[in-house]
């Protein structure tokens, strides 16, 4: 009965709101009101300056706040600097059973790693160059770590690899899980011999195989790191989430009939963060940040820039109602800027200092909680191609409407941060991270005489 009766009101507000033959009825004197006191202006005065990137957190405890890719390489942009990406990790025991009978012989030891097909970039057809090393300090995979953080390691590598990224070419290889061998066909994969200093801490006490912190008070972790001297136009990414990304150890045993087998040993799950190191003396943006100028505005992945945003003149427009606030930017065309090798950001992401830690703007929450995608209908962010008097140019739109509001009542800081992807880890998965992200873009800034950096303002007069 209840329910037939809440059916029956249903129908009946339905009824109400649809008798009306002209919907514009109710309320059309204040709809007339507010279009006569709206107002829209593009010359709100804009600065904008070109910063460098805090350190990211790179490690958390917390399983669904890691990150699910890892760049590795001494990236040389060619406008931009160098940006080293090196990873450390944490090694533990895999899931297999350990050798119950008498190993008669190492035959060798592997470190295996999976590319990730995503968040490549750059030029990929150079030769990288890896080193292996032994860490001496423990990680602990109950801590937070930063991309400013380093451990000791030690002095000679253990393993060394130059190669060329194929990072859609399975890789042919010998299985001997079973005492048996079988070939079989595995996902694109760097492999790296780790020499006898390595098995040596094996060999001294074989229960290292069987006790996970005797393993890692034996092998407290490895340090993936560019080779000296080395460097690339790109920067590639690993995947320790793939099962291929390991260290096998092949060995003998057996009485009258020796046997091979392999024993898997984890570098996925445990504790692993990655370390940053940039230098951009010798770059177009070095006099830029040195001189504050915001002729071009830079950001950048990884460690890379990010860009300042403030309204000086915000004053003049405290008594309104912010309809939309929309900043827009568009790409900057240098002659060396080969956006179809160096890819243009994806997305970008608006931040506030809050509590001296970045958080994302409210605009950009509310796309979240409306279950939308953070795309150019929401909130922007994305490179969109538009024609403007026969050119056709790139160009981001931002929507800081919320915020914006805060600005103008005093309610908030008036800074708004722009980056390649959220700085910081939180629970909005749907978002970016900035540090598994190499990618740049380049912004005219706005000074420039046709197409300067602005604020798109639609406002209604209090």
């Amino acid at each position: 009965m209840r329910h037939k009766s809440f059916q029956l009101i249903i129908l009946m507000a339905f009824a109400a709101i649809f008798s009306c033959s002209d919907p514009a009825v109710i309320g059309s004197e204040l709809l007339q009101e507010d279009q006569a006191n709206l107002q829209f202006t593009d010359e709100l005065l804009v600065q904008a300056k070109t910063v460098e990137g805090e350190p990211l957190q790179t490690f958390s405890p917390f399983l669904s706040l890691q990150l699910n890719r890892h760049p590795f390489g001494n990236y040389a942009d060619p406008l931009l600097g160098t940006t080293k990406s090196s990873i450390y990790t944490q090694v533990a025991l895999g899931i297999q059973a350990a050798p119950e009978n008498e190993i008669i012989s190492f035959d060798s030891v592997v470190l295996s790693l999976a590319y990730d097909t995503l968040g490549n970039y750059g030029n990929l057809s150079e030769e990288f160059d890896m080193d292996v090393f032994l860490v001496e300090e423990e990680l602990i995979s109950t801590e937070d770590y930063f991309s400013d953080q380093t451990f000791q390691t030690g002095s000679t590598p253990i393993g060394s690899l130059k190669f060329t990224p194929a990072i859609e070419e399975r890789v042919t290889i010998t299985d001997f899980s079973n005492g048996s061998d079988s070939t079989v066909s595995a996902d694109p994969h760097i492999r790296i011999h780790l020499n006898d200093e390595f098995q040596d801490l094996f060999k001294q006490d074989t229960a290292v195989f069987r006790i996970d912190s005797l393993l890692k008070n034996r092998v407290k972790g490895i340090h993936l790191a560019p080779a000296d001297n080395s460097s690339t136009a790109g920067i590639i990414n690993f995947n320790f989430n793939n099962s291929i990304s390991k260290i096998t150890f092949y060995y003998k045993q057996g009485g009258r009939d020796v046997q091979e087998f392999e024993l898997d040993f984890n570098i996925g799950n445990p504790g692993r963060t990655l370390n940053f190191e940039q230098d951009f003396s010798e770059s177009i943006v070095s006099p830029i940040i040195e001189n504050g100028a915001d002729s071009l505005v830079f950001i950048q992945g990884l460690k890379g820039f990010n860009a300042e945003i403030t309204f000086p003149d915000v004053e003049d427009f405290r008594n309104i109602v912010v309809n939309k606030a929309e900043l827009e930017l568009t790409v900057a065309d240098i002659a060396t800027n080969d956006t179809s090798l160096y890819s243009l950001t994806p997305q970008l992401i608006a931040s506030f200092v809050n509590s001296e830690d970045n958080a994302i703007l409210p605009d950009v929450r509310s796309a979240i909680f409306a279950n939308n995608p953070i795309n150019s209908a929401v909130f922007g962010g994305v490179p969109e191609i538009v024609e403007v008097n026969g050119v056709s140019l790139v160009k981001y739109r931002i929507n800081l409407s919320s915020y914006f509001q805060q600005i103008i009542e005093d309610r908030a800081d008036n800074s708004i941060t722009l980056s390649a992807g959220t700085e910081q880890t939180t629970w909005y998965f749907q978002l970016p991270p900035k540090p598994i992200d190499p990618s740049r873009v380049i912004f005219y800034g706005p000074n420039h005489p046709q197409y300067p950096l602005k604020l798109n303002l639609t406002y209604t007069k209090l």
